[in-house]
């Protein structure tokens, strides 16, 4: 089974179809149920659309950012692995103290107070 976003059909009782923009639709084979996700937004649709791909044992990506997004993780397992730790360490690391400062923060960043 392969999943696809574009034009799929949304089959009602009725004789006619819509068809679904940011949407697709999966039918499941014991209950022969037709189960719909819908989003507004077309990069969130391929991100579920690959994330179904992968889980279903198919290689087909449709977005830049979930490759992106594996990239990053490949990268971050290869660091963690250059590092060449053999065991963990006996006794936990001391956890700093909370900076009393924050406007290394970008202003855009920064939750206003009241």
């Amino acid at each position: 089974m392969v999943v696809q976003q574009f034009g799929t059909k949304l089959l009602k009782k009725s004789s006619s179809s819509t068809m679904l923009r940011n949407g697709f639709s999966l039918e499941l084979k014991d209950k022969g149920e037709l189960l719909t996700l819908t989003t507004e937004n077309d990069e969130i649709l391929k991100l579920w659309i690959d994330g179904l791909n992968i889980l279903l044992g198919n290689e087909i990506l449709n977005s830049k950012e979930f490759e992106e997004e594996v990239n990053n993780l490949v990268d971050m397992e290869v660091q963690v692995r250059l590092l060449d730790i053999k065991t963990l360490p006996q006794i936990p690391p001391i956890i700093p103290e909370l900076p009393t400062n924050f406007d290394w923060i970008p202003k855009k960043y920064r939750v206003k107070k009241n």
